[in-house]
């Protein structure tokens, strides 16, 4: 690399120079050799400080790693290895090369496995991120420009809902009937699908819609964080869902407090609280929902859908009702608790479902994510996981950021260790937890009828197998060699 300027180096030459100055910390004279001892910053630090140039190094590599802490506050000690930083993703970078630039000998990759709470592959794949995240941090100190678009450690690993701008978000036809849905307000839209297919997004997509196309004024509500004296009954959801409304639209809170001044039904007190709100509302209002699959664990669900479904209806006789727009993503996850959930009573209205991705989406997915993948090796990526939306972006994104291989990722797909194992380990545990679903699983595996048809619909709306025919099977693969695996069954292919 002699023959070159630091600026005309490459990401990957960057990376090289990173690895081999951390793999060297306690050697001078390989450090004496390094090439970024052509760092400007490096000479005018030596310069003012009357250090010899690799301690001048030193001390700018250190001050970029202290640069990587992702909060203002003080760091963990290495001394106290049980602060729960140590296992938080976001300081793992700082955390890895702070370990690997102190004392000599102190820490070997397994102790900070150990320390970091991941395995081997995970740990190899967060190492080089912080090479990476470190080479960028060096080059903004020297004022060397990054002329690419997207770095790799700067992609985000794929949990939770998708911002509306994000460049990976992928269109479905649920998005088109979204956008149809909502060209005029008072309308009631149910977002369907089974966990980690995108509801979230699609609903953040909505809200960003409804704002755009008619101003409303949102009232967000995730029933997942309602807290559990929520869904101890219907007076109490109502009570705190209504002040959400009333805060929300920056309301009086007396407003509030005379809506429940009374020991009326708590529908009544909803409604009387509704119809204040919208008599004084300018302009339309959005009642978005996520997470409402919750209330289906409760024996007052059907008491609150059908609150919701009277709403629904009373826009055709009075306009007032009709500022109201009720937005909503429910899972089909709850299919999997047989005995106390059925189909939702709330179906009026738009209900749209998310499907998987088909293999043109993954291809354009593939093309956001710089194309690591060729044809052939899309087709067997799509074969492997079915189009799942959260598995597939996975995969991408470990290959970019994990520097991965196809052939490694699809021969390591269901690992422990593995990018996959925290979704598959989930379902597994919901199919374990019930003798019925166990054993119905293992009949899909084994390409035998479900005896149960009652069970294998189940499984089929919590997205875990599809049906062919008079049969059902796993939905993609990669949950067929899993499930094989994990519980002992022998399948034909």
């Amino acid at each position: 690399m002699t023959g070159h300027t630091l600026v005309d180096l490459s990401d990957e030459q960057w990376e090289e120079m990173i690895h081999g100055v951390v793999k060297h910390w306690h050697q001078p004279s390989w450090l004496a050799g390094s090439d970024l001892l052509r760092l400007r910053i490096v000479a005018a630090q030596a310069e003012a400080d009357k250090k010899t140039p690799v301690v001048a190094l030193k001390g700018v590599v250190k001050e970029a790693i202290a640069r990587l802490v992702p909060d203002a506050e003080t760091p963990p000690s290495i001394d106290n290895p049980r602060d729960p930083r140590w296992l938080d993703s976001s300081w793992r970078p700082y955390c890895i090369l702070s370990c690997l630039t102190t004392r000599a000998g102190r820490f070997s990759p397994e102790n900070l496995q150990a320390l970091l709470g991941v395995g081997d592959t995970h740990y190899y794949r967060e190492y080089r991120k912080a090479r990476m995240m470190l080479a960028e941090e060096l080059r903004n100190m020297e004022g060397i420009p990054i002329g690419r678009d997207e770095i790799p450690w700067r992609l985000e690993f794929p949990s939770g809902g998708m911002r509306v701008d994000d460049a990976f978000y992928i269109e479905r036809a649920a998005d088109h009937d979204l956008s149809r849905a909502l060209q005029n307000e008072g309308q009631t839209i149910t977002i369907r699908g089974s966990r980690q297919v995108g509801k979230t997004s699609l609903l953040a997509r909505g809200i960003h819609q409804a704002q755009e196309r008619f101003d409303a004024q949102l009232v967000y509500i995730d029933f997942q964080g309602l807290g559990d004296p929520a869904r101890e009954s219907l007076r109490e959801l109502l009570r705190v869902v209504s002040l959400r409304v009333v805060r929300a639209l920056g309301l009086d809170p007396a407003i509030w407090e005379r809506a429940w001044a009374y020991d009326f039904l708590p529908q009544e007190n909803m409604q009387e609280l509704m119809e204040h709100v919208l008599r004084q509302a300018e302009r339309p209002i959005l009642l978005a929902m996520d997470e409402v699959d919750v209330l289906q664990l409760t024996d007052f669900s059907k008491d609150f859908f059908s609150l919701l479904r009277s709403w629904h209806n009373l826009r055709a006789g009075i306009p007032m009702w009709r500022k109201l727009t009720l937005m909503m993503a429910i899972s089909t996850e709850p299919y999997l608790l047989i005995d106390r959930v059925g189909e939702s009573p709330f179906n009026t209205g738009h209900v749209l479902y998310l499907n998987d991705f088909t293999l043109h989406q993954v291809a354009d997915l593939n093309r956001r994510y710089r194309s690591p993948l060729g044809d052939a090796e899309q087709e067997k990526m799509f074969a492997l996981l079915g189009g799942h939306p959260y598995l597939t972006r996975v995969a991408l994104y470990t290959l970019v950021a994990g520097d991965v291989t196809w052939k490694s990722l699809s021969e390591t797909a269901t690992d422990d260790d593995g990018p996959f194992h925290p979704h598959l380990h989930w379902q597994l545990r919901r199919i374990e937890a019930d003798e019925r679903l166990r054993a119905a699983i293992i009949e899909v595996l084994e390409d035998r009828p479900c005896t149960d048809r009652r069970v294998g619909y189940h499984l089929m709306k919590a997205g875990l197998v599809s049906k062919v025919g008079d049969n059902y099977v796993c939905r993609c693969e990669l949950y067929r060699r899993y499930f094989a695996d994990r519980l002992n069954v022998r399948t034909r292919r």
